[in-house]
């Protein structure tokens, strides 16, 4: 079977005008489909190992600080121009997949359960501010897992040891959606799941054309 030959949209001359305008597509429909999943969404049952997690507060900033600049330190990492086209139509399609998930199967993480405390700390504040911007749905799959994970795949045919510090700090991601509890355990396997065999399917059945 011949490989399907995909243009080459990223390099390292236009990343920095088209990294931020699939940002803001990225932002974009995660904010609608939220909107929508939200008014139809569902809470799921906990299995008893979720419920013995905790939630630590603190871990806020491993979710909402290093998630983002993890992923804004991949990009600008790689040196390898195919595997940053492939990293980027990985992202593409996760999002696209995920949208659909969201819009099909919405889902809601109960966050009443897991009152924030009364102070006005650093902490508490980023969180309450994250809750009040991002709603409780767009929970299936995660996306913080499945785009970490597909960002950290990137590096498995460039550098080892930077594939494992991303490996590493994407499961540092994943465990946070869980102790901030803004997720199932659901949600972290499908993502997980997603970002695997999306980087699967774009390595054995896609190039990147050198024009």
């Amino acid at each position: 079977m011949e490989k399907i030959i995909l243009n080459r949209v990223v390099t390292h001359r236009n990343k920095n005008v088209v990294i931020p305008m699939l940002t803001g597509i990225f932002l974009a429909l995660y904010s609608l489909t939220g909107s929508l999943s939200y008014q139809r969404g569902v809470v799921l049952v906990m299995p008893e190992l979720e419920q013995a997690i905790p939630f630590w507060t603190w871990t806020i900033w491993i979710y909402i600080v290093l998630y983002p600049a993890f992923l804004v330190w991949s990009l600008y990492t790689y040196k390898d121009t195919a595997n940053m086209n492939k990293t980027t139509y990985g992202f593409l399609l996760l999002t696209f997949i995920s949208c659909t998930f969201f819009m099909l199967f919405p889902t809601i993480y109960p966050r009443e359960f897991f009152p924030l405390p009364h102070n006005d700390d650093l902490t508490t504040l980023i969180f309450r501010a994250m809750r009040a911007a991002d709603k409780p749905s767009n929970c299936l799959p995660s996306l913080h897992v499945g785009l970490c994970y597909t960002f950290s795949y990137g590096f498995y045919q460039e550098s080892k040891s930077k594939f494992w510090i991303a490996i590493f700090i994407s499961t540092l991601i994943a465990i946070s959606t869980l102790t901030t509890k803004q997720h199932y355990i659901y949600d972290i396997v499908l993502g997980f799941l997603l970002a695997s065999g999306i980087y699967w399917f774009f390595q054995k059945f896609t190039d990147i054309s050198d024009k």
